[in-house]
């Protein structure tokens, strides 16, 4: 498992290899040196559990690739963010609005729970108020024009516009 293409920091890869070579270790005592009578017999436990090992493997693997995607897709909105949130004024109120939500992966699963903790650690000096909302939760204009409003759509973000416009851009053909 160490040689999977991906972030370290995704899985304690330590602690996986130390539960594999124990389970090996158990295994290959349990064939030597095991009774004769074991559930699936002294030959047979070897193989079945070795392609239980290689089953789990396979899942890490798969899913170790699915967080890198996520990770790479809320890493390419943060820095798009960034670029478009430093020019904005002190304790700005802005809303993000999710195009996209119902992709996988999108803001919503990947980076709206840490969205407000994302705004503290690069912004510590301004005390914005956003939020990332699903397209189809945008409803009457709440906040007047002191709301800016930033668009996710084919993966980029745009804004700020007042309501009106952000509104209006989110019809079909726009």
């Amino acid at each position: 498992m160490l040689l999977l293409p991906v972030r370290s920091d995704l899985y304690v890869y330590f602690s996986q290899v130390g539960l594999h070579i124990a389970f090996i270790s158990t295994l290959l005592s349990l064939w030597r040196n095991g009774p004769e009578k074991t559930l699936l017999g002294k030959k047979q436990i070897v193989p079945v559990f070795s392609v239980l090992l290689i089953g789990w493997s396979i899942y890490l693997f798969l899913a170790a690739g699915a967080i890198e995607t996520k990770g790479a897709y809320s890493a390419g909105f943060v820095g798009q963010a960034l670029r478009n949130l430093q020019n904005l004024a002190n304790e700005t109120r802005f809303s993000i609005i999710d195009t996209q939500a119902n992709k996988e992966p999108s803001l919503s699963n990947t980076v709206s729970s840490g969205f407000s903790s994302m705004l503290r650690l690069y912004f510590p000096e301004r005390k914005f108020k956003g939020e990332i909302i699903d397209a189809n939760r945008v409803g009457k204009k709440s906040g007047g024009d002191a709301v800016r409003y930033f668009l996710w759509k084919n993966d980029q973000l745009t804004g700020p516009f007042p309501y009106v416009q952000a509104k209006s851009m989110l019809q079909p053909g726009t």
